[in-house]
């Protein structure tokens, strides 16, 4: 259950991508449903002494770009961090999906999301991803938004092993679970008692009945001989 312990976070990971797939499929079998378009924001490279300020430069960027996009009916978001290309920098960025309603998708694909994201983020924002689209199935963008997903957790295992102080600081503030708003409002409590992560959807008042109460465990029969 260590934050840093490689198989713990595979695992949370696992039960995210699963609830976000939920809400997605939940999202689209409405009468009209809405688009879903999904992108990345990147910054500039830096140290990792300055992975956790970047890591909050693109929480704030990213909800300055929410409030000029009016018609979002929903969204979710994810933090990544990786080696730069410099092998002594860190790349921190931020994957994300949003619903439009329909009929919006002209006035998104006229969006220069370069210059937007310079505008939410300032001198540090590098680029947006020139291959950003709209979706037609959740399981694309669950394979976008965790495109790297065995790859990160095998070089962060790397990472590690060289620096362990710089696993601990990348894996403390440059990785964010999955955080979401509006139809895609993301809110996950993997709770110790019930490993399946089904734990989120029981009423309260059962998970402190349950933490009160763990089941108790029969005792064997005991059988005598006539």
């Amino acid at each position: 259950r260590s934050k840093l312990c490689l198989e713990c976070r595979r695992w949370n990971a696992i039960e995210e991508r699963r609830v976000l797939l939920r809400l997605l499929d939940k999202a689209l079998s409405t009468e009209h449903p809405p688009q879903m378009f999904f992108q990345t924001l990147t910054l500039q490279d830096c140290t990792p002494d300055e992975v956790k300020s970047r890591a909050g430069l693109l929480v704030e960027g990213f909800k300055k770009l929410r409030r000029k996009l009016p018609y979002c009916q929903g969204w979710a978001r994810v933090i990544e961090t990786k080696t730069a290309d410099n092998p002594d920098l860190e790349n921190v960025h931020l994957h994300f999906v949003m619903l439009f309603p329909p009929g919006w998708a002209a006035d998104v694909d006229a969006i220069d999301w370069n210059s937007l994201w310079s505008k939410c983020a300032g001198d540090l924002a590098r680029s947006t991803d020139p291959l950003a689209r709209w979706a037609e199935v959740p399981q694309a963008v669950i394979n976008y938004m965790t495109k790297g997903f065995d790859w990160d957790y095998a070089e962060d295992g790397k990472v590690g092993a060289e620096n362990p102080q710089r696993y601990i600081h990348r894996v403390e503030n440059g990785h964010a679970r999955f955080s979401g708003g509006g139809l895609l409002r993301l809110k996950l409590n993997i709770d110790t008692a019930d490993p399946t992560g089904l734990s989120q959807f029981w009423p309260r008042s059962t998970i402190r009945n349950r933490r009160r109460h763990p089941p108790r465990e029969e005792p064997e029969p005991i059988f005598t001989e006539e």
